[in-house]
Parts: C-alpha cells; structure tokens; sequence
C-alpha cells in the first residue's frame, strides 16, 4: 500500500480506491422510468439523447453492485439484421429504443475472454472537441450518432485498465457476426459508407483489444487501388482482404496494418465524418488516414482514425 493511500483516506485500500466496474445498464424513456432506475441505485448520464427532437428526454443511466460480473463490451443496433448475431452471441438487449421511431438498442455483454476489460465509467459527447479529448484521455467510443436530429451525440467507456488494438478485421454482410463477437471482437458500430441514394451498407469495422501494449498493432493503411495495395504490401503491411465499399460500385475499398518492434501502440480506432469536422483530432497528434473509406459517395467523406501518441 503506498503512502498515498495512507495520507489521503487511510480507512482504505488502494485497491477499495480503484473505480469499481460497471455492472448495469439501463435506458429511461419518461419520468416514471427515471424514478424507478433512481430508486434502483442507478447513476444517470446527464445527456438528453433526444435533445432538439419532439418528445421526453432519453438518458443512459448505469449501476455498480460489488460480487457482481463487469459489463466488458456494448454495442449498437440500428437495423433489424443486426439482432440476430448479438442474441445468439449471448449479448443482452435492453428493449428500450434510443431514438424515438428508429429501431435503435443498446446491447452489453459481460465477457471474460483474454480480450475482456472490464468498464469502469461511461460518457456521452456533444460536440466533436469532446470526442477527441476523450480518445486522447485513452477513452473508447462505441461509434453510432444516438440523437435522431444528427446532433452531436456519442457513448464514450472508460476501462478498468488501458487497452490497445492487437487485432482488426472487417465484414460485409452480417453472417460472421455472431463468431467474431465470440472471438472476442468488438464492431465499429457506424458503417464504413452509404450509399449515393442515402441507403445503409453492411461493410463494418472490427477490432480485438489486449492490456499488454507488447501484442499492440502499430500503424495502419487504407487503399483503393492497385498502386496502393502493392505499396502497402511492399511496406510490411498485412492485408484484411475485406471490401469496405462492398455493394456501392465504388473501387474497392481494403484494410491493412502492421506492427512495428519500437512503435507506439495503437490505443483507440474510430471512424470519423468529415461532415462533424476533422481538426479537433488533428490537433491532439491523432492519425488520420487520407484515403477515404467511402471513395464513391458523393457526399461527406469517412475516414479511419488512431490515437496512439
């Protein structure tokens, strides 16, 4: 026990000083919710999900019972095709929609594979200085936009200890869903593109988290083309040989990375809108990749982003 410890509230242990797990998470959709969540011990996360739309505020709330297993993961879904491989991975639904008229659910899951860190905090961001902030206080986003209006409105996990992405891969349908959460895996819950009429793809972004920095990836790559596939081949780079641009007619679109002996590691991987603005994330050393992940959309540009200074 160090002197620390001692001096400041000597009744305690450093380890009773740790932030305790979190082990609930619950959704309140009206007043009468918030008074039973509130009388239940839980904790509310003051950010109105529905702030600047019609209807009562939704919040996320969150609760930590000593003796009880930490919730390790969450998840987003905002299509019904979603369902089926969060259920049948053992990930639990709370069956309150986020976003009033959407079939937008949050899922959690308590897992105790090698990749499981516990979460010890949760946050919800406004604006996009909050996000990057957050990625450089070691923090991880879950991904998907929860206010209707398109406002500004993201869930952000703190974890008991700091993690790094030792593992990335990709899909583009929902068939392996239920196997790579399984595995351990965590999905980039936003979607790499869309399509030019406004419609929805399947192509996602996964990754696989360790707390040993030594197993950490440490650069990655995106290309659209020839040149740039033979260029990240002859660099090192190893191939996810998954087509983030699967089904728009655009180029293909592929994943690459590497880990470097002597490198940073990677600690947070995010999809960002070049429709939220890019600067925040420039500015705290983060790395943007160039080369869009939705190439043949017209509209605003993705990109991939890591923090790992």
């Amino acid at each position: 026990m160090s002197t620390l410890c001692l001096k400041v509230l000597p009744e305690l242990t450093c380890a009773k000083m740790s932030q305790q797990a979190i082990t609930d998470i619950e959704v309140s959709l009206n007043q009468a919710d918030e008074q039973q969540l509130q009388g239940q011990g839980f904790h509310r996360i003051n950010e109105d999900l529905n702030q600047g739309c019609w209807g009562y505020p939704v919040y996320i709330w969150y609760k930590r019972q000593p003796g009880v297993d930490p919730i390790t993961r969450i998840q987003i879904s905002f299509v019904n095709k979603m369902n089926a491989g969060l259920t049948d991975a053992g990930y639990q639904k709370l069956d309150k929609n986020l976003i009033p008229g959407s079939p937008v659910y949050l899922w959690y899951f308590k897992g105790q594979t090698e990749y499981d860190t516990p979460i010890v905090n949760l946050e919800v961001s406004t604006q996009a200085n909050d996000d990057a902030l957050k990625m450089k206080l070691g923090l991880e986003r879950v991904g998907y936009n929860l206010n209707r209006s398109r406002q500004w409105m993201q869930l952000w996990m703190k974890r008991e200890k700091p993690t790094y992405i030792c593992d990335v891969t990709a899909t583009n349908s929902f068939g392996s869903d239920a196997d790579l959460f399984g595995k351990g895996y965590i999905r980039i819950d936003d979607t790499t593109n869309t399509m030019w009429w406004g419609g929805i793809t399947s192509n996602f972004l996964w990754y696989r988290q360790t707390t040993d920095k030594n197993k950490a990836l440490t650069n990655l790559q995106i290309s659209n083309n020839t040149n740039q596939n033979q260029q990240w081949q002859q660099q090192g780079y190893k191939l996810v040989n998954v087509n983030l641009n699967e089904g728009t007619g655009g180029n293909a679109v592929y994943l690459w990375y590497k880990k470097v002996k002597g490198e940073n590691p990677v600690k947070t991987l995010l999809l960002l809108s070049q429709l939220y603005g890019l600067t925040p994330f420039e500015k705290i050393g983060a790395t943007i990749i160039q080369e869009g992940v939705n190439p043949s959309y017209n509209g605003p540009q993705r990109y991939l982003c890591y923090y790992n200074q």
